[in-house]
């Protein structure tokens, strides 16, 4: 079994370009142990269900820090845009009142 799990995790790897590290790697590991009591499959089933939790967690992560990243860029721009919309509107009602 240990073998197995080991390829699962190479093949996630190598799918994904990226080296887990053992933290990573026990995590998922625990997870799919305990999905396979949940779901009632015997241990035949945990390669496969490990491999593919490896890619699935590793997109969830990515997908999370890249919203965090957006959010955070977000407020930071913020002010210049609130700024630069005001400056426009400003810009557009001269123009307006000349006319």
């Amino acid at each position: 079994m240990i073998i197995k799990l080991w390829k699962s995790k190479k093949n996630a790897e190598k799918r994904l370009g990226v080296k887990f590290n053992r933290q990573y790697t026990a995590e998922v590991l625990d997870l799919c142990k305990k999905k396979l009591q949940i779901i009632g499959k015997n241990d035949d089933y945990l390669p496969i269900l490990y491999e593919s939790e490896l890619v699935m967690k590793f997109y969830g992560r990515m997908i999370t820090e890249t919203s965090a990243e957006n959010e955070k860029t977000r407020k930071e721009a913020e002010p210049d845009v609130f700024r630069m919309q005001k400056n426009l509107l400003s810009s557009v009602m001269s123009e307006c009142s000349r006319a």
